[in-house]
């Protein structure tokens, strides 16, 4: 299964975050799961490995490796309850400018449906700042998971409605139950998908990087914990 993490055109929504929590809870449960970081700066890249060593993405879609070649298998120890615990996932780590073309990101998608005997489940983490080429490329993965915050959805929604065509599973992250904002924002994310993974707001996300991370899931509130759940129920059913 391909799953696609987008924002469509907002950043700061912790979009890379939650790839990367999907990522190691999907390790731990011993599923055979590809991240693929497509962010110039290194989004989940740089949470997971501070400085991850190249072969990046943007040289397999250059053409000077090959999709395979460019997989890292990588293994982290985490924190957990008084013991220590280890996923282990594949990645492909980005720094730096994607040579962004549509038959680049369809090439992608085309090649990634071929390790379907290998690997349970890829992510790919899109960028914040979209154009049409992302989104033909989104659209033509398994499922799309659409992250909003609070204050964005209604522009991200409306956006969303226009430009993915897919099956979309949304999203709303650092929900704030007393806060106005976050129950408009559910509204409005309910009435044009009739569902959405409300993901609390958590200081151990929110102050989640590759310092952090190995303590995070130890440190997560039950309530998160069960919202990650749902959402990796929904994305592997």
């Amino acid at each position: 299964m391909i799953v696609s993490f987008t924002s469509l055109s907002k950043g700061g929504t912790g979009k890379s975050t939650l790839a990367v929590i999907i990522t190691l809870s999907l390790g731990l449960a011993e599923k055979r799961v590809l991240l693929i970081d497509l962010g110039e700066e290194g989004s989940s890249s740089r949470i997971m490995l501070k400085n991850p060593s190249p072969p990046y993405l943007r040289n397999v879609l250059e053409g000077t490796y090959s999709l395979v070649d460019s997989i890292g298998l990588y293994s982290l120890s985490l924190f957990f309850k008084r013991r220590t615990i280890r996923s282990e996932f594949y990645m492909i780590p980005n720094v730096g400018s994607l040579p962004i073309l549509n038959s680049n990101l369809n090439y992608l998608i085309i090649e990634l449906a071929k390790l379907r005997e290998y690997l349970d489940i890829v992510l790919l983490d899109y960028p914040a700042f979209q154009d049409d080429v992302y989104a033909s490329s989104v659209n033509r993965t398994d499922k799309i998971i659409l992250v909003v915050e609070p204050n964005s959805a209604h522009s991200v929604i409306s956006l969303a409605r226009k430009v993915l065509k897919g099956e979309v599973i949304p999203v709303l992250n650092k929900y704030i139950k007393a806060s106005t904002f976050s129950r408009n924002a559910y509204d409005i994310i309910l009435s044009e998908y009739n569902e959405c993974v409300r993901i609390p707001f958590d200081p151990a996300l929110a102050l989640m990087n590759h310092r952090t991370l190995p303590y995070v899931l130890g440190n997560l509130k039950k309530e998160t914990q069960d919202s990650l759940i749902n959402l990796i129920s929904m994305i592997s059913g």
